[in-house]
């Protein structure tokens, strides 16, 4: 499931990227696995956007966030993203 949902993100950006530029650009879309992390990459025009994504399960096997690190061309810092359901009470512990 989590795959998919990395392959639709990357359609969506190439689309979006497809529908501005005048002639159809080469892109190249990388995913793999290492443990617990998904490594996500999308290359189009020799511009790459990479990310590496986790998720973080709650006991009833539901994902209860999602942890992904965003690298882009040109960037000097990676970018660092968390996401959790709207109110979520962060200071009770999953465990």
């Amino acid at each position: 499931m989590f795959r998919s949902l990395a392959y639709i993100i990357c359609f969506i950006v190439v689309s979006t990227q497809l529908s501005f530029a005048q002639t159809e650009p080469e892109s190249k879309t990388t995913s793999e696995r290492y443990k617990d992390w998904t490594f996500n990459c999308i290359a189009v025009n020799g511009i790459e956007q990479c990310e590496i994504v986790t998720r973080i399960i709650a006991q009833d096997g539901s994902v209860f966030s999602q942890i992904s690190v965003q690298i882009k061309d040109g960037m000097t810092e990676p970018l660092l993203q968390i996401a959790v359901p709207v109110m979520s009470d962060l200071k009770v512990p999953l465990v």
